[in-house]
Parts: C-alpha cells; sequence; structure tokens
C-alpha cells in the first residue's frame, strides 16, 4: 500500500512540475494561514524557492500555522518572523477586527517590502 501511494505521489508531483507556469520563479506568503483543503498538504508540491513571512504578535494567524506550512515545503525556503509584526500590519490600512503589534504598520511594510 505504502509503495503505491508513493507512485501516486511522486506521478502527482511530476504532473505539478510539468505544469508549473515557468514565468513564476519564487513563492512568498504573508501570514499563511491554514485552509480547506490543505495548504501545508500542498506546500509538499512547491517546487520554487520559497519564503514564509510572519509577524511574531499575529494574533489571527499564529506563527506556528505558517511553520507547519514551511516544514511541509521541500523546494528550497525561508522563515521569517517580523518582530513586533502582526497579522494586519501587512495590509495598508485598518479593517473591524484586525490585530496590531508593537511595530506600526508603516514599520512593519517597510520591513516586509525589503525583504
Amino acid at each position: 500500500m505504502n509503495e503505491q501511494f508513493d507512485q501516486l505521489l511522486n506521478q502527482a508531483r511530476t504532473d505539478i512540475a510539468a505544469a508549473a507556469d515557468t514565468r513564476i520563479k519564487c513563492m512568498v506568503t504573508l501570514a499563511a494561514a491554514e485552509t480547506n483543503p490543505s495548504s501545508s498538504a500542498a506546500s509538499v508540491s512547491i517546487q520554487r524557492p520559497s519564503c514564509f513571512i510572519v509577524g511574531s504578535q499575529d494574533t489571527i494567524v499564529a506563527p506556528a500555522t505558517t511553520l507547519s506550512q514551511f516544514n511541509a515545503c521541500d523546494a528550497p525556503r525561508q522563515f521569517v518572523t517580523i518582530a513586533g509584526g502582526s497579522h494586519c500590519g501587512f495590509v495598508d490600512s485598518a479593517f473591524f477586527g484586525c490585530d496590531s503589534g508593537s511595530l506600526s504598520r508603516a514599520e512593519q511594510l517597510a520591513k516586509t517590502r525589503a525583504l
């Protein structure tokens, strides 16, 4: 059973790689949440260098959630934590239900853009 699963998984990876848009050179996520279907499970198929960026004070998507996606990714990758960053610090303006961290939104956006 495991051999059959491995064959199917390898074929899926091959199919994904063949269908990949070659214009895409890398991937960056900002406070990536777990989804349904699972983003962590999908991370296994990432075939481009990737950077997973989180805010250390994110109260909406815990950094550990994004870390599980990072750990599942098999491509060259980085995990970057913006100290004092929040979930809503990645957007241009606040909206209802936003969190905040010790960094101002402008500071967090500047650090994010620099990355």
